[in-house]
């Protein structure tokens, strides 16, 4: 053996993989007993394949993902739903396969009859059911949702570390709030939710570093970067150098930043030119016939490089890099060179302590009362346990079903005497059928082609210019972060290895829960790793594929392994000690996180409507669809406001 590479069993040792920690929880409720089977494929992607149906009305499954490939799931109400479960990655990849029979569908009774029914109990579903209850609070109203829990990506990780539990985002998170970047709509909802309109964060006292955090996960990793207590990582793997620290590179104009002059100076030109094209239908139709990378080396000039160092950061956004999105979408995500959003006060951008679950957890409160216990109250709603049983009460005029898979949504009748619309839905190994005067489909357009019955071909045409990327978010949890204090930091960055950034946010007060910031305190890092493939020829489509393929195929215990690698390539040399720091890894994949508008998907290229407007401007018959991708990007209150937008097309047969 050679004497300069060690054994694998060694090198685990030495990461601290054999270390007694919150690694694995085998007892997921949502496993169903998978912790015997055995991968029979070399990935999720194809779990359908096998499936069919058998006596009668019950569906076998087969159990061929891991519980190690899950992981732990940490504690509280979210412990079994991180991310994509394995059975909602199996129920859907069977309905994408049409393994579910036609006749048995057809031949199921109507058990229940609704108002409404709505697909999905993400943040575009709560709206809708919101609306719904505002036109008229006593019709019947059924949300279906195939995850163990409400709010799609909007769900929180709680670890409970030495007796302290803490929470961070699963997915959806961060928002500004009186600031001029403002969205209409989440001005709206905080004011009918009855949110409150300041905000509370545990501060560090006494410290000789004055060190600047960030309140949420976002602005620190470009917009907001020099207002925060920053570290970029480099090293002989991006830039052919001894690995070092540089704390806030823009402060001298990226002097000490290791970079060619040319380079150093497109740098500058893209971040802080004050060229900036107009914001009107011609210019926005420009922007949205090129990409983002077109728009960097081709009307600003600039050197590949400059797209390079973006790419991580639109896909952080976006869920691709710069060679498939639209030049339009970075403007919209406020990308350098194509917005004029100036640098935000940290203080205005905001997030809960696990991200935008607090947005779901409002919504489901305003709707059915009894669904959290205690009062109507922003510390009761934020921390107060589910009251699962209350969610789909007989008497509650809007349910909540979870852990029930859509699989069929069809008119009753063809032509223009479409009297109801029915639903099929798969729950604990059978399927079940219900019937309603109308449906809202709140879910993403990769499973709405699939599900609903004989969809215009104009609305199939344009679900299929829909791209979607994956996103793995992974939280992974720390005794203490005086490695990150010695080096003088709250923020860092780096290029190539698992993710590119990560940050502490500051916590935010609730109640009479009111953490401060401590080295020596526990907290929760959170990093957001896209799996784009810029720059590789490769097409959106095919890149959401591979990126899918990737992030699906790869069980718990490599990523962690990377995982530790990472934070001992960067942090060692600090203090950081691997194998004793870390308390517990949370990961959260998501197989389709983001739309990644292509160019055309706002102002089709073609010369016809866009795809979203498509999708938007017309109900099929009384199916209509409102979900976060038709604005072509993903934020709550917009993503709320489309699902309030499908009830008003389709209300007239309420």
């Amino acid at each position: 053996m050679s004497k300069t590479k060690k054994p694998k069993i060694s090198q685990d040792k030495s990461l601290g993989l054999n270390s007694k920690i919150l690694r694995r929880d085998f007892l997921n409720s949502t496993l169903l007993g998978a912790g015997s089977a055995l991968f029979s494929m070399s990935s999720p992607i194809a779990l359908s394949a096998s499936l069919s149906a058998k006596d009668g009305l019950y569906v076998n499954l087969p159990q061929q993902v891991k519980d190690d490939w899950y992981g732990y799931g940490g504690v509280g109400d979210s412990k079994g739903s991180h991310g994509n479960t394995p059975d909602t990655l199996k129920v859907a990849h069977a309905v994408r396969d049409s393994a579910f029979s036609p006749e048995n569908i057809k031949n199921l009774n109507v058990l229940e009859q609704y108002d409404l029914v709505i697909v999905g109990a993400g943040l575009s579903g709560l709206g809708a059911a919101q609306r719904l209850k505002e036109l008229d609070s006593n019709k019947k109203c059924l949300i279906l949702d195939n995850h163990p829990i409400f709010g799609g990506e909007a769900k929180r990780n709680e670890f409970n570390i030495k007796g302290q539990v803490i929470a961070a985002p699963q997915g959806s998170n961060s928002f500004y709030y009186k600031t001029k970047y403002d969205f209409d709509e989440d001005r709206k909802y905080i004011k009918l939710l009855n949110i409150p309109d300041e905000f509370f964060y545990g501060e560090m006292l006494n410290d000789s570093k004055k060190l600047v955090f960030a309140q949420e996960n976002y602005d620190v990793q470009m917009w907001g970067e020099e207002l925060i207590s920053k570290g970029h990582f480099v090293d002989e793997q991006s830039h052919d150098i001894d690995p070092q620290w540089i704390q806030n590179i823009w402060k001298d104009k990226l002097k000490r930043y290791p970079v060619s002059e040319k380079v150093r100076n497109d740098l500058l030109t893209w971040k802080y030119t004050k060229d900036m094209p107009k914001d009107d239908d011609k210019t926005n139709a420009w922007l949205d016939n090129m990409t983002y990378k077109d728009y960097i080396e081709n009307v600003m000039g600039l050197d590949e490089e400059v797209t390079k160092f973006a790419d991580p950061v639109l896909a952080s956004s976006g869920g691709m890099g710069c060679d498939v999105m639209s030049a339009y979408i970075a403007s919209l995500l406020g990308m350098y060179g194509v917005s004029p959003d100036a640098p935000v006060d940290p203080k205005k951008r905001h997030s809960f302590p696990g991200g935008n679950d607090g947005f779901a957890r409002h919504f489901i409160k305003w709707l059915i009362p009894h669904a959290i216990h205690g009062d109507n109250n922003f510390e009761d709603i934020m921390n107060h346990p589910i009251n699962f049983q209350g969610l789909d009460h007989p008497d509650n005029s809007v349910r909540c079903r979870l852990n029930s898979n859509v699989v069929n949504v069809a008119h009753t009748n063809s032509g223009d005497n479409k009297s109801s619309v029915e639903v099929t839905y798969y729950k604990k190994g059978k399927l079940f059928k219900v019937k309603s005067k109308a449906v809202v489909m709140a879910t993403g357009g990769w499973i709405n082609k699939y599900i609903v019955k004989d969809l215009p071909r104009s609305h199939y045409d344009a679900y299929n210019r829909f791209n979607h990327a994956p996103m793995l978010v992974a939280n992974v949890a720390l005794t203490n972060w005086r490695f990150l204090h010695r080096l003088g930091i709250t923020a860092c960055q780096w290029t190539g290895g698992f993710g590119f950034h990560t940050n502490i946010r500051k916590p935010m007060h609730i109640g009479n829960d009111k953490p401060s910031l401590d080295p020596n305190n526990p907290i929760v890092l959170t990093f957001y790793v896209s799996f784009e493939k810029a720059n590789q020829g490769y097409t959106a489509e095919q890149q959401s594929r591979l990126g899918q393929y990737e992030m699906l195929a790869k069980p718990y215990i490599e990523y962690e392994r990377e995982i530790r690698q990472q934070m001992v390539k960067m942090f060692a040399n600090s203090g950081f000690d691997v194998q004793n720091d870390i308390a517990g890894i949370i990961l959260n994949r998501w197989g389709h996180a983001y739309v990644t508008p292509t160019p055309g998907f706002f102002y089709n290229n073609e010369g016809g409507p866009g795809y979203a407007n498509i999708i938007k401007s017309t109900p099929f018959g009384r199916i209509s669809f409102g979900h976060s991708e038709l604005r072509g990007y993903q934020h709550w209150g917009p993503a709320a406001a489309e699902g309030s937008r499908a009830v008003d097309q389709i209300s007239h047969y309420l």
